[in-house]
């Protein structure tokens, strides 16, 4: 039995991040004047440096670059000045928002172009990343998961979250769905009038997920949603500082995106963990040549899957044991959050959240 188990989530692995889809290249250098890049930032003074000096290097340049403060301690309002943003601070967080939706929005509000791209803080652009967003532009919300940066030991730990996230999406899937129901938010982009359609972020205001939110809007408003991978064009560090930092950032996420993703992946993907964990046990109770070998065809697969989601080392594939078990307890504690709790706790900021169905 256990056998099997192995052998159908290692399987389901293959199936659902076969390759992940890269954004187009660009065919010519869109209009620069219908472009503005709108930067959320809460506490961003150590990362904002490295997007804001990549966006003046962009094939495509923005029309223009708004970093919107949300209440930071660090000087991120002064390092973003210094290198030539425009800074609006976002105030006091109105009652039944939530932080980033809310930036977001003071940020949309705070500028004229007619196509928006939303970055997180910690992103960093190829110099053609915006030529490639502008060239999807066919309406709706296209998404970008960035490709994650991996330099510290500790960051390893979010190895199989990101393979897990990219796989309950069904992107990657040898047969990807045709209307993802997700959204990645450290990189969006959607025109200002597709986005008043799908009621803006006010349609979201009290979501923690704004992205996956955001993207059930716009499917509800009958506009396309397109999500790609990040590959060399667009990537990020998530994460940087470790320990707490990883805790809250995926006790956040993990839990409340289950009911997001479609069944068949979400079913194959907790299909896949329950294989690399039923391994994880057998080493333990019962080693020998058979378990030896479903370790190393485990490991082989995570390898190569991991390599699709950031540049994590080949030795975090060969020790998924310890990488699956930092993730159970990753996700218990988001489930914990979620349905017991029900808040969750990011950058000094503690945020109610509503439990769905």
């Amino acid at each position: 039995m256990t056998l099997a188990i192995v052998a159908a989530g290692w399987l389901a692995g293959w199936v659902l991040l076969w390759r992940l889809p890269r954004l187009p290249a660009a065919a010519g250098a869109p209009d620069p004047g219908r472009l503005a890049v709108v930067i959320p930032a809460r506490d961003e003074a150590a990362t904002l440096p490295i997007l804001l000096e990549s966006l003046r290097h962009q094939s495509a340049p923005p029309a223009e670059v708004v970093v919107v403060d949300d209440s930071s301690s660090d000087g991120t309002a002064g390092v973003a000045v210094a290198l030539g943003a425009r800074v609006v601070e976002a105030g006091a967080l109105p009652p039944g928002w939530a932080g980033k939706a809310w930036a977001c929005h003071v940020g949309t509000a705070a500028t004229a172009a007619d196509r928006l791209v939303f970055l997180d803080a910690d992103v960093r652009l190829a110099p053609d990343a915006l030529a490639r967003l502008a060239a999807t532009d066919a309406g709706g919300l296209v998404s970008v998961q960035p490709f994650h940066a991996v330099e510290r030991i500790a960051e390893h730990a979010s190895a199989i979250p990101n393979v897990v996230a990219l796989m309950a999406s069904g992107i990657g899937a040898i047969r990807p769905a045709r209307r993802p129901r997700l959204a990645f938010g450290p990189c969006l982009s959607t025109s200002r009038r597709d986005l008043a359609a799908a009621g803006g972020f006010g349609a979201v205001r009290d979501e923690v997920l704004e992205d996956a939110a955001l993207a059930r809007r716009y499917d509800a408003a009958g506009l396309p949603v397109r999500c790609f991978a990040g590959g060399a064009t667009i990537r990020f560090r998530m994460f940087p500082s470790g320990g707490r930092a990883i805790v809250q950032g995926w006790s956040r996420t993990l839990a409340g995106g289950v009911h997001l993703a479609r069944p068949l992946p979400s079913a194959g993907t907790a299909l896949w963990i329950t294989a690399l964990l039923a391994v994880t046990v057998d080493a333990v109770r019962s080693p020998g040549p058979v378990v030896a070998l479903a370790w190393a065809a485990c490991a082989v697969q995570l390898w190569w899957l991991q390599r699709q989601a950031g540049s994590f080392r080949w030795w975090s594939a060969v020790a998924f044991p310890v990488l699956v078990t930092v993730f159970v307890a990753l996700f218990a504690w988001s489930a914990f959050a979620w349905w017991v709790l029900r808040r969750v706790t990011w950058r000094r900021r503690t945020l109610a959240v509503r439990p769905r169905a």
